[in-house]
């Protein structure tokens, strides 16, 4: 089974060329942070042999998984809002597993954010392997950042508003963020299991 992750950052030319390569090269599932959303809705991502799937009850959405129409699934509604959204695939090859899609707002006290712990709790009990494909906001006081990268701040100048919303790190930082979070969840894990 193939997967991509890849934050959108709301752009329709980056939602056209995921699909192009969910086409071409046959993916099965993306996990998708910041999608192209317009009135209420994740465009962009529709394909003849796709499901896209989101919180519709969410504004502006900030994550979503998009699946093959050949794959078994369902969506774990418990798991759906805003910044996550998972769901469990039937594989008759293996045992079934779970998907996640998640974004991690950086003005939110804690990261990663309760919701994912409940999430890693479930899979946990239900002896499901996970796969979690997330935004961590590397600019959180939570990963050793001075400071929380706080979304649509109207009392920031428009200078300071330049690149809103969206904190663009170096490569670097990505890097970092990613070890960050695979030693985190490798320390969950050990515990959980």
């Amino acid at each position: 089974m193939e997967v991509a992750q890849v934050n959108l950052h709301h752009a329709s030319a980056a939602s056209a060329v995921i699909v192009k390569r969910f086409i071409s090269d046959n993916l099965s599932i993306l996990l998708i942070q910041e999608p192209w959303v317009f009135r209420g809705e994740v465009r962009g991502l529709n394909t003849s042999n796709s499901k896209v799937i989101w919180d519709l009850s969410s504004e502006r959405p900030r994550s979503c998984v998009v699946v093959r129409a050949d794959i078994d699934f369902f969506c774990i509604s418990e798991f759906l809002t805003q910044d996550l959204v998972a769901v469990q695939v039937k594989d008759k090859e293996v045992s079934d597993f779970v998907m996640a899609s998640a974004y991690f707002p950086g003005e939110t006290a804690t990261a990663p954010p309760p919701s994912i712990l409940s999430l890693v709790e479930y899979c946990r009990a239900n002896n499901l392997p996970l796969t979690l494909g997330c935004d961590a906001n590397a600019h959180h006081t939570e990963w050793g950042s001075t400071d929380c990268n706080v979304r649509d701040d109207p009392e920031r100048s428009s200078a300071d508003n330049a690149d809103a919303p969206f904190f663009r790190g170096t490569a670097g930082n990505g890097v970092v963020m990613t070890a960050i979070l695979i030693f985190f969840f490798l320390k969950m894990l050990q515990n959980v299991y």
